[in-house]
């Protein structure tokens, strides 16, 4: 094996590492940025309330982009769907905020911060087995420590 042959494959997972490194970082500045909604309309604050929420929507909206263009090159990957979904929950919440706070409230503590946790989880262990431009399999020694990457 050359080390000259490897190195175009390191690029490429040095990319591929930093995207689904910034993904994770969006997913959990979404998640802050949900339990800091709940505080504000917990306390009342409309203004600080329509200002998260118009961010984590733009948030939630760059990570939908970002996962139809995932999709298109691995369709095993979920993010766009899963980022609409999170979108549609923000949208029923900052309906009902001004008329109905405890519902919303609730929804924001049962249904978005749930949502947007298990959407960390589950991106942040698909895309480590799931490569985008090639396959790999990923072999374990007896220990389950010595992990190899193998391109298929």
């Amino acid at each position: 094996m050359s080390i000259k042959k490897e190195l175009p494959a390191l690029s490429a997972m040095s990319a591929f590492s930093e995207r689904v490194r910034q993904i994770l970082g969006a997913i959990s500045t979404a998640n802050e940025a949900a339990g800091e909604l709940y505080d504000a309309l917990e306390k009342g604050d409309e203004t600080n309330f329509a200002q998260i929420a118009k961010d984590l929507w733009g948030l939630l909206a760059a990570l939908q982009a970002a996962g139809l263009d995932e999709a298109k090159a691995n369709s095993a990957v979920k993010l766009g769907g899963a980022a609409e979904i999170a979108i549609a929950s923000l949208e029923r919440i900052t309906a009902g905020a001004e008329n109905e706070k405890s519902r919303a409230l609730r929804k924001l503590e049962f249904e978005l911060v749930p949502f947007l946790t298990v959407m960390y989880a589950e991106y942040s262990f698909g895309p480590a087995f799931i490569r985008a431009k090639a396959r790999w399999m990923i072999t374990t020694g007896a220990n389950g420590r010595n992990c190899t990457p193998i391109g298929i």
